[in-house]
């Protein structure tokens, strides 16, 4: 009785921890594991958009789980025993195969010019890539030893032969040489040599090559050359007569960190430095101290000021020496020096792209970037407007665009003094034909100033004109600051001791002040346009056109 009991109560367990394949558990987020129920994720898989599976049987058994060959051509890898799900999340190809079953997963020699790599297909075109390189794959090859064996030397050096009854040589590498070892007749054969290292004007190998064969641009950089057209070393005019530099193949000692910018006297000229070999001109160029080729400097001059090669930086097409004032129908352009010539890449118009522009080790870099002023107004409190990662806005203190139903400021700044956000580089629009968000834009930048005075009981105000705020008036008690001349000039004694509601206190600053969020708003406010002129409007009852300030 125990006994069945026992067993009656171990089936029972069994049945309540009957372990389920799920697709994903909740916990750990692991993909096709077997677990209870309980531990199988729910909701919807991002990458199939249905929902989660799980059955009670093991993963192996399932179709959503069952196991193959992941092959993944941007990591090079092949990964046996992988569910489909995981190998699609990796960015992989699934395959049901066994891994002994791919071509490309099998190893094999990866040639890649002078180096080789015992590898899969699928690692050797992730490898070429990299390099920049057409894929080589020799499938053939089935040994690491073989594959070390089929890689040729690449090294150059003097490839000595007899030509025409002469003692010859080339500066080639090891396989162009046994190239022409494997071609010429038997007797010729055991003529040809290849010493690694060496030039063919060195001395010892006593061939028709000799030194001081004048100059010649190779890859950039000026070289000597040898009497034969080989190339030998880099120029050094102080090496001209030394034997050492024309007998082995050695690195340069002239070079500096500016690539030898017109350096009379040294050919080891630096692209990313900004040179390069070029052959002298005496039109532009000085004369180098020995042959006819030189490293010619790739730098600019824009504007009277020298820009490196490969640097950029910001310019507009304001003719009023005003640069960066946004001014109406100015435009932002990026500039470049690329080889010796400046190149200009507009930004969108209008202003709608800006120019930035920064300095890293004295080297400027400059980009074309959106302007980010679309909702600058709508900003209240100053801390949201200069926030530099969500837009390109400033603050003005002092005067608030945003009012509320009653007229009272909504823009505030963190002591609670009025203010408002505004464009940081104005935008520019077609003011000119009068509709779109253009005239709306530059209305909020309106303002009416009111100032309050106190006039003797006998004072009239239907009587009062223009002429008598200064001449009759006896004081001023409110927004002073809005009368021309008050605190400077005729006005000072006369109302010295009023106290303005607010700041600013003088009528200039006042104006200024207002100046700058009009103008700030976009093609708005007291400014001139690009070129230095005033606008003009156009009367439609006219057809002339008016001059405006």
């Amino acid at each position: 009785m125990i006994f069945l009991v026992g067993i009656l109560f171990i089936s029972f367990i069994s049945a309540i921890s009957v372990s389920n394949c799920c697709e994903r558990l909740k916990n750990d987020g692991a993909w096709c594991q077997n677990a209870l129920a309980s531990e199988c994720a729910t909701g919807v898989n991002p990458f199939t958009q249905t929902n989660y599976k799980k059955v009670p049987t093991s993963c192996e058994s399932t179709s959503y789980c069952k196991l193959g060959t992941c092959v993944n051509s941007l990591q090079g890898t092949c990964m046996p025993n992988t569910p489909q799900i995981v190998c699609n999340k990796e960015g992989g190809v699934w395959k049901g195969a066994k891994i002994e079953d791919l071509p490309e997963c099998q190893l094999g020699c990866c040639l890649m010019g002078n180096q080789v790599a015992f590898v899969t297909q699928t690692e050797c075109k992730k490898l070429t890539s990299e390099a920049g390189l057409i894929i080589n794959y020799r499938s053939d090859i089935k040994t690491e030893l073989e594959c070390i064996a089929s890689a040729t030397s690449d090294e150059i050096g003097a490839c000595v032969f007899e030509r025409d009854y002469q003692k010859t040589c080339l500066m080639i590498s090891q396989t162009e040489c046994n190239k022409i070892k494997t071609t010429t007749n038997t007797a010729e054969q055991k003529t040809v040599e290849f010493h690694k290292g060496y030039l063919c004007s060195a001395s010892q190998l006593e061939t028709n090559c000799g030194p001081r064969g004048g100059t010649s641009c190779i890859d950039e950089q000026v070289y000597f050359m040898d009497t034969c057209g080989n190339a030998a070393n880099i120029y050094d005019s102080s090496k001209l007569n030394d034997n050492n530099y024309w007998t082995s193949i050695q690195e340069p000692s002239c070079d500096d960190e500016n690539g030898n910018k017109n350096s009379q006297t040294c050919g080891a000229c630096d692209y990313f430095s900004g040179s390069i070999c070029k052959s002298y001109d005496r039109a532009i160029n000085v004369k180098p101290t020995y042959g006819n080729s030189l490293c010619v400097s790739l730098d600019c001059t824009y504007n009277g000021q020298k820009y490196l090669h490969g640097e950029t930086w910001c310019a507009d097409n304001s003719k009023t020496g005003l640069k960066g004032k946004n001014l109406p129908g100015s435009r932002y352009f990026r500039m470049m020096c690329y080889n010796g010539e400046v190149s200009v890449e507009p930004c969108s118009e209008f202003k709608n792209e800006i120019c930035i522009e920064n300095e890293v080790n004295s080297f400027s870099a400059a980009d074309c970037v959106p302007n980010r002023w679309q909702d600058c107004i709508n900003q209240s409190l100053k801390e949201d407007c200069e926030d530099v990662y969500a837009r390109d806005c400033k603050w003005i203190g002092g005067y608030s665009l945003l009012k509320d139903a009653k007229g009272n400021d909504l823009g505030k700044d963190e002591n609670n003094v009025s203010g408002s956000c505004v464009p940081k580089y104005s935008p520019g629009f077609d003011f000119w034909l009068g509709e779109g968000y253009g005239p709306e834009l530059c209305n909020m930048g309106s303002s009416v100033c009111v100032v309050q005075y106190e006039i003797g009981i006998l004072g009239s105000r239907k009587k009062l004109e223009q002429k008598d705020w200064d001449d009759r008036i006896s004081k001023c008690v409110a927004n002073c600051y809005c009368i021309p001349g008050y605190k400077d000039g005729a006005a000072k004694n006369k109302y010295e001791n009023n106290k303005p509601d607010s700041d600013p206190v003088s009528y200039d600053a006042w104006i200024n002040r207002m100046n700058n969020v009009c103008t700030s708003l976009g093609d708005c406010g007291n400014k001139n346009n690009y070129l230095g002129f005033t606008g003009d409007v156009k009367d439609v009852f006219t057809s002339e056109f008016i001059k405006k300030p």
